[in-house]
Protein backbone atom coordinates (compact mmCIF):
# COMPACT_ATOMS: atom_id res chain seq x y z
CA UNK A 1 0.00 0.00 0.00
CA UNK A 2 1.25 3.51 -0.88
CA UNK A 3 0.47 5.83 2.03
CA UNK A 4 1.00 9.60 1.92
CA UNK A 5 0.83 11.65 5.13
CA UNK A 6 0.37 15.44 5.32
CA UNK A 7 1.47 17.01 8.62
CA UNK A 8 3.06 20.15 10.01
CA UNK A 9 6.04 18.76 11.90
CA UNK A 10 8.92 20.35 13.78
CA UNK A 11 11.71 18.98 15.93
CA UNK A 12 9.89 20.27 19.03
CA UNK A 13 9.78 17.31 21.43
CA UNK A 14 7.00 19.00 23.43
CA UNK A 15 4.64 18.66 20.45
CA UNK A 16 2.72 15.41 20.55
CA UNK A 17 1.99 15.45 16.82
CA UNK A 18 5.66 16.09 15.99
CA UNK A 19 6.61 13.05 18.07
CA UNK A 20 3.84 10.65 17.05
CA UNK A 21 3.61 11.17 13.29
CA UNK A 22 7.27 10.29 12.54
CA UNK A 23 6.95 7.27 14.84
CA UNK A 24 3.99 5.77 12.98
CA UNK A 25 5.65 6.47 9.61
CA UNK A 26 8.92 4.88 10.71
CA UNK A 27 7.04 1.87 12.11
CA UNK A 28 5.27 1.28 8.78
CA UNK A 29 8.24 1.90 6.51
CA UNK A 30 9.24 -1.76 6.02
CA UNK A 31 5.73 -3.10 5.33
CA UNK A 32 4.24 -0.21 3.31
CA UNK A 33 5.49 2.48 0.92
CA UNK A 34 5.08 5.57 3.08
CA UNK A 35 5.95 9.27 2.80
CA UNK A 36 5.43 12.47 4.78
CA UNK A 37 4.76 15.83 3.15
CA UNK A 38 5.87 18.20 5.91
CA UNK A 39 4.42 21.69 5.73
CA UNK A 40 5.96 22.50 9.11
CA UNK A 41 9.35 23.99 9.93
CA UNK A 42 11.62 20.97 9.95
CA UNK A 43 11.77 17.25 10.64
CA UNK A 44 14.85 15.10 11.12
CA UNK A 45 13.07 12.03 12.49
CA UNK A 46 11.92 10.27 9.29
CA UNK A 47 14.01 7.19 8.56
CA UNK A 48 14.63 5.52 5.19
CA UNK A 49 13.08 3.83 3.31
CA UNK A 50 10.25 6.18 4.35
CA UNK A 51 10.35 9.38 2.27
CA UNK A 52 10.35 12.96 3.57
CA UNK A 53 8.91 15.57 1.18
CA UNK A 54 9.70 19.06 2.41
CA UNK A 55 7.56 22.10 1.63
CA UNK A 56 10.83 23.84 0.74
CA UNK A 57 11.27 21.45 -2.19
CA UNK A 58 7.68 20.67 -3.21
CA UNK A 59 4.32 22.38 -3.39
CA UNK A 60 1.50 20.67 -1.52
CA UNK A 61 0.06 19.26 -4.78
CA UNK A 62 0.65 15.51 -4.59
CA UNK A 63 0.66 15.31 -8.39
CA UNK A 64 4.14 16.91 -8.27
CA UNK A 65 5.55 14.33 -5.85
CA UNK A 66 7.91 11.57 -7.01
CA UNK A 67 6.42 8.19 -7.87
CA UNK A 68 4.62 6.36 -6.36
CA UNK A 69 3.42 9.19 -4.11
CA UNK A 70 2.02 11.25 -6.98
CA UNK A 71 -0.87 8.78 -7.00
CA UNK A 72 -1.01 7.15 -3.54
CA UNK A 73 -3.46 4.49 -2.44
CA UNK A 74 -4.53 6.59 0.55
CA UNK A 75 -3.77 10.01 2.06
CA UNK A 76 -3.67 10.80 5.79
CA UNK A 77 -4.12 14.40 7.00
CA UNK A 78 -2.90 15.19 10.53
CA UNK A 79 -4.27 18.18 12.55
CA UNK A 80 -6.17 19.49 9.52
CA UNK A 81 -6.65 23.11 10.62
CA UNK A 82 -2.92 23.65 10.08
CA UNK A 83 -3.08 23.17 6.28
CA UNK A 84 -5.01 26.09 4.70
CA UNK A 85 -5.02 24.54 1.20
CA UNK A 86 -6.35 21.22 2.45
CA UNK A 87 -9.78 21.81 0.91
CA UNK A 88 -8.27 22.07 -2.57
CA UNK A 89 -6.18 18.94 -2.06
CA UNK A 90 -9.26 17.03 -0.90
CA UNK A 91 -11.17 18.08 -4.02
CA UNK A 92 -8.35 16.73 -6.20
CA UNK A 93 -8.30 13.49 -4.21
CA UNK A 94 -12.03 13.06 -4.68
CA UNK A 95 -11.66 13.67 -8.43
CA UNK A 96 -8.82 11.12 -8.59
CA UNK A 97 -10.89 8.67 -6.47
CA UNK A 98 -8.16 8.45 -3.83
CA UNK A 99 -9.47 7.87 -0.28
CA UNK A 100 -8.32 10.14 2.51
CA UNK A 101 -8.41 10.00 6.30
CA UNK A 102 -8.35 12.95 8.72
CA UNK A 103 -6.54 12.52 12.05
CA UNK A 104 -7.61 15.45 14.29
CA UNK A 105 -5.23 14.69 17.22
CA UNK A 106 -7.81 16.09 19.63
CA UNK A 107 -8.71 19.24 17.67
CA UNK A 108 -12.31 18.08 17.01
CA UNK A 109 -13.19 17.77 20.70
CA UNK A 110 -15.74 20.12 22.23
CA UNK A 111 -13.08 21.45 24.62
CA UNK A 112 -10.58 22.12 21.81
CA UNK A 113 -13.22 23.81 19.66
CA UNK A 114 -13.97 26.24 22.50
CA UNK A 115 -10.44 27.62 22.26
CA UNK A 116 -10.49 30.44 19.70
CA UNK A 117 -13.99 29.13 19.06
CA UNK A 118 -15.11 31.86 16.66
CA UNK A 119 -12.09 31.43 14.40
CA UNK A 120 -12.48 27.64 14.39
CA UNK A 121 -16.24 27.68 13.83
CA UNK A 122 -15.82 30.07 10.89
CA UNK A 123 -13.02 27.94 9.47
CA UNK A 124 -15.17 24.84 9.86
CA UNK A 125 -18.18 26.47 8.20
CA UNK A 126 -16.44 28.39 5.42
CA UNK A 127 -13.37 26.39 4.46
CA UNK A 128 -13.14 22.89 5.91
CA UNK A 129 -16.66 21.49 6.21
CA UNK A 130 -16.82 19.91 2.75
CA UNK A 131 -13.35 18.39 3.17
CA UNK A 132 -14.37 16.91 6.53
CA UNK A 133 -17.72 15.64 5.28
CA UNK A 134 -16.15 13.98 2.23
CA UNK A 135 -13.42 12.25 4.24
CA UNK A 136 -13.49 8.48 3.88
CA UNK A 137 -12.76 8.20 7.61
CA UNK A 138 -11.95 10.26 10.69
CA UNK A 139 -9.21 8.55 12.70
CA UNK A 140 -9.50 8.84 16.46
CA UNK A 141 -7.01 7.70 19.05
CA UNK A 142 -9.57 6.13 21.37
CA UNK A 143 -13.28 5.85 22.07
CA UNK A 144 -12.96 8.71 24.55
CA UNK A 145 -11.75 11.10 21.84
CA UNK A 146 -14.47 9.95 19.43
CA UNK A 147 -17.14 10.44 22.07
CA UNK A 148 -15.98 14.01 22.81
CA UNK A 149 -15.74 14.96 19.14
CA UNK A 150 -18.03 17.26 17.18
CA UNK A 151 -17.38 15.08 14.09
CA UNK A 152 -18.21 11.38 14.31
CA UNK A 153 -19.07 10.05 10.82
CA UNK A 154 -17.22 7.06 9.34
CA UNK A 155 -14.63 6.92 12.12
CA UNK A 156 -11.85 4.43 12.83
CA UNK A 157 -9.76 3.92 15.96
CA UNK A 158 -5.95 3.74 15.81
CA UNK A 159 -4.16 4.58 19.07
CA UNK A 160 -0.83 6.23 19.63
CA UNK A 161 2.09 3.91 20.25
CA UNK A 162 5.19 3.99 22.37
CA UNK A 163 8.73 2.68 22.21
CA UNK A 164 8.92 0.00 24.89
CA UNK A 165 12.06 0.24 27.09
CA UNK A 166 13.48 -2.74 29.00
CA UNK A 167 11.31 -3.85 31.92
CA UNK A 168 11.95 -2.17 35.26
CA UNK A 169 11.68 -4.24 38.44
CA UNK A 170 10.03 -1.78 40.84
CA UNK A 171 10.26 -3.00 44.40
CA UNK A 172 8.48 0.14 45.66
CA UNK A 173 8.88 -0.17 49.42
CA UNK A 174 7.08 3.18 49.72
CA UNK A 175 5.45 5.74 47.42
CA UNK A 176 7.38 8.97 47.83
CA UNK A 177 7.99 10.34 44.33
CA UNK A 178 4.87 11.36 42.41
CA UNK A 179 5.24 13.04 39.02
CA UNK A 180 3.07 14.91 36.56
CA UNK A 181 4.45 15.42 33.04
CA UNK A 182 2.57 17.65 30.63
CA UNK A 183 2.04 21.18 29.40
CA UNK A 184 1.30 23.80 32.07
CA UNK A 185 -2.19 24.25 30.68
CA UNK A 186 -3.81 24.61 34.08
CA UNK A 187 -7.45 24.05 33.12
CA UNK A 188 -6.96 21.50 30.33
CA UNK A 189 -4.55 19.34 32.35
CA UNK A 190 -6.47 19.75 35.61
CA UNK A 191 -3.44 21.12 37.47
CA UNK A 192 -5.70 23.26 39.64
CA UNK A 193 -7.69 20.21 40.82
CA UNK A 194 -4.49 18.24 41.39
CA UNK A 195 -3.00 20.94 43.60
CA UNK A 196 -6.25 21.29 45.57
CA UNK A 197 -6.36 17.50 46.00
CA UNK A 198 -2.83 17.52 47.40
CA UNK A 199 -3.82 20.28 49.82
CA UNK A 200 -6.55 18.02 51.29
CA UNK A 201 -3.96 15.41 52.29
CA UNK A 202 -1.05 17.75 53.03
CA UNK A 203 -0.30 16.23 56.43
CA UNK A 204 -0.13 12.70 54.98
CA UNK A 205 2.20 13.82 52.20
CA UNK A 206 4.48 15.73 54.57
CA UNK A 207 4.59 12.96 57.18
CA UNK A 208 5.28 10.32 54.51
CA UNK A 209 8.04 12.35 52.84
CA UNK A 210 6.13 12.53 49.53
CA UNK A 211 6.95 15.07 46.84
CA UNK A 212 4.73 15.83 43.82
CA UNK A 213 6.77 17.27 40.96
CA UNK A 214 4.99 19.02 38.10
CA UNK A 215 7.20 18.75 35.01
CA UNK A 216 6.29 20.54 31.82
CA UNK A 217 6.80 23.47 29.49
CA UNK A 218 4.86 26.65 30.18
CA UNK A 219 5.12 30.36 29.56
CA UNK A 220 5.96 32.88 32.26
CA UNK A 221 2.31 33.54 33.12
CA UNK A 222 1.45 29.84 33.40
CA UNK A 223 4.43 29.08 35.64
CA UNK A 224 3.67 32.10 37.81
CA UNK A 225 0.07 30.94 38.22
CA UNK A 226 1.07 27.35 39.06
CA UNK A 227 3.66 28.50 41.61
CA UNK A 228 1.10 30.90 43.10
CA UNK A 229 -1.46 28.11 43.51
CA UNK A 230 1.13 25.93 45.23
CA UNK A 231 1.99 28.69 47.70
CA UNK A 232 -1.63 29.69 48.31
CA UNK A 233 -2.36 26.11 49.36
CA UNK A 234 0.68 25.95 51.65
CA UNK A 235 2.32 23.21 49.59
CA UNK A 236 5.76 24.66 48.85
CA UNK A 237 7.51 21.79 50.64
CA UNK A 238 5.40 19.13 48.89
CA UNK A 239 4.45 20.24 45.35
CA UNK A 240 7.32 21.48 43.18
CA UNK A 241 6.90 23.34 39.88
CA UNK A 242 9.52 22.00 37.45
CA UNK A 243 10.48 22.85 33.84
CA UNK A 244 9.79 20.54 30.92
CA UNK A 245 11.93 17.42 30.55
CA UNK A 246 12.78 15.41 27.46
CA UNK A 247 14.87 12.50 26.27
CA UNK A 248 17.19 10.98 28.83
CA UNK A 249 16.06 13.35 31.59
CA UNK A 250 12.46 12.23 31.17
CA UNK A 251 13.50 8.58 31.10
CA UNK A 252 15.40 9.04 34.37
CA UNK A 253 12.39 10.68 36.06
CA UNK A 254 9.99 7.97 34.87
CA UNK A 255 12.41 5.25 35.96
CA UNK A 256 12.82 6.61 39.48
CA UNK A 257 9.26 7.81 40.25
CA UNK A 258 6.69 5.75 42.18
CA UNK A 259 3.45 7.11 40.72
CA UNK A 260 2.47 9.13 37.64
CA UNK A 261 -0.56 11.45 37.80
CA UNK A 262 -2.58 13.09 35.03
CA UNK A 263 -5.83 14.77 36.01
CA UNK A 264 -6.92 16.21 32.67
CA UNK A 265 -10.42 17.49 32.00
CA UNK A 266 -10.21 16.50 28.33
CA UNK A 267 -7.60 14.72 26.20
CA UNK A 268 -7.29 12.73 23.01
CA UNK A 269 -4.78 10.14 24.12
CA UNK A 270 -1.87 11.69 26.03
CA UNK A 271 1.56 10.27 25.21
CA UNK A 272 2.72 10.93 28.78
CA UNK A 273 0.45 8.18 30.15
CA UNK A 274 1.72 5.70 27.54
CA UNK A 275 5.30 6.58 28.47
CA UNK A 276 4.58 6.06 32.16
CA UNK A 277 3.00 2.66 31.52
CA UNK A 278 5.94 1.60 29.35
CA UNK A 279 8.29 2.43 32.25
CA UNK A 280 6.32 0.12 34.56
CA UNK A 281 5.00 3.16 36.39
CA UNK A 282 1.52 2.96 37.96
CA UNK A 283 -0.73 5.82 36.87
CA UNK A 284 -3.46 7.84 38.55
CA UNK A 285 -5.80 9.13 35.85
CA UNK A 286 -9.17 10.84 35.45
CA UNK A 287 -11.84 10.01 32.79
CA UNK A 288 -10.74 13.00 30.69
CA UNK A 289 -7.36 11.42 30.00
CA UNK A 290 -8.95 8.67 27.93
CA UNK A 291 -7.27 5.96 30.01
CA UNK A 292 -9.76 5.67 32.87
CA UNK A 293 -11.39 2.41 31.77
CA UNK A 294 -8.13 0.85 30.54
CA UNK A 295 -6.40 1.49 33.86
CA UNK A 296 -9.40 0.10 35.71
CA UNK A 297 -9.74 -3.04 33.57
CA UNK A 298 -6.01 -3.84 33.44
CA UNK A 299 -5.25 -3.00 37.10
CA UNK A 300 -2.31 -0.77 36.23
CA UNK A 301 -3.01 2.16 38.50
CA UNK A 302 -5.72 4.20 40.18
CA UNK A 303 -8.65 5.55 38.14
CA UNK A 304 -10.37 8.49 39.89
CA UNK A 305 -13.14 10.90 39.03
CA UNK A 306 -12.24 14.53 38.40
CA UNK A 307 -12.75 15.99 41.87
CA UNK A 308 -10.45 17.18 44.61
CA UNK A 309 -11.82 14.55 47.01
CA UNK A 310 -11.32 11.66 44.56
CA UNK A 311 -7.82 12.78 43.60
CA UNK A 312 -6.87 13.21 47.26
CA UNK A 313 -8.25 9.74 48.09
CA UNK A 314 -6.46 8.19 45.11
CA UNK A 315 -3.07 9.64 46.02
CA UNK A 316 -3.58 8.65 49.66
CA UNK A 317 -4.44 5.11 48.55
CA UNK A 318 -1.19 4.86 46.60
CA UNK A 319 0.90 6.23 49.48
CA UNK A 320 -0.68 3.84 52.00
CA UNK A 321 -0.52 0.73 49.77
CA UNK A 322 2.92 0.29 48.18
CA UNK A 323 2.26 -3.42 47.72
CA UNK A 324 -0.68 -2.64 45.45
CA UNK A 325 1.56 -0.26 43.48
CA UNK A 326 4.12 -3.04 42.96
CA UNK A 327 1.42 -5.18 41.40
CA UNK A 328 0.14 -2.25 39.31
CA UNK A 329 3.69 -1.65 38.08
CA UNK A 330 3.94 -5.14 36.55
CA UNK A 331 0.48 -4.83 35.03
CA UNK A 332 1.36 -1.42 33.54
CA UNK A 333 4.36 -2.77 31.64
CA UNK A 334 2.53 -5.87 30.46
CA UNK A 335 -0.38 -3.81 29.15
CA UNK A 336 1.89 -1.29 27.37
CA UNK A 337 3.70 -4.11 25.56
CA UNK A 338 0.47 -5.83 24.61
CA UNK A 339 -1.54 -2.83 23.40
CA UNK A 340 0.79 0.05 22.54
CA UNK A 341 4.06 -1.14 21.01
CA UNK A 342 4.65 0.62 17.69
CA UNK A 343 4.73 -2.70 15.84
CA UNK A 344 1.23 -3.45 17.10
CA UNK A 345 -0.05 0.05 16.28
CA UNK A 346 1.55 0.05 12.81
CA UNK A 347 -0.06 -3.30 11.96
CA UNK A 348 -3.45 -2.03 13.16
CA UNK A 349 -3.08 1.20 11.13
CA UNK A 350 -2.26 -0.79 7.98
CA UNK A 351 -5.30 -2.98 8.55
CA UNK A 352 -7.63 0.01 9.06
CA UNK A 353 -6.26 1.90 6.03
CA UNK A 354 -6.72 -1.17 3.84
CA UNK A 355 -10.32 -1.41 5.04
CA UNK A 356 -10.86 2.25 4.11
CA UNK A 357 -9.40 1.63 0.64
CA UNK A 358 -11.54 -1.47 0.14
CA UNK A 359 -14.67 0.40 1.19
CA UNK A 360 -13.81 3.24 -1.22
CA UNK A 361 -13.44 0.76 -4.06
CA UNK A 362 -16.81 -0.81 -3.25
CA UNK A 363 -18.53 2.60 -3.28
CA UNK A 364 -16.87 3.55 -6.57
Amino acid sequence: MVILHYAGISDNHASGVSVVVPQIINSMRFTEQVALYNYGTECSAIQAPAVLLSSRAYSDDYHTFPQPFSHPDIVIFHSPFGLPRMTGICKRLKKDRIPYVIVPHGCFSEAAMKKKWLKKRLAMALFFRQAFENADAIQYLCENERGMSVVKHRSIIVPNGIEIPPAIDRRCESVRSIVFIGRKDIYHKGIDILIQGCAKIKSLLVNSGVTVRLYGPGDEAQNRTVSGMISENGLDEVVINMPGIFGGDKAEVLSSADLFVLTSRSEGQPIAVLEALSYSLPVLVTPGTGFFEEVKENHCGIPVELSTDQIAEGIAKAVKNPEAMRSASKNAYSYACRAYSWDHVAALASEKYQEVCDEKNRRV
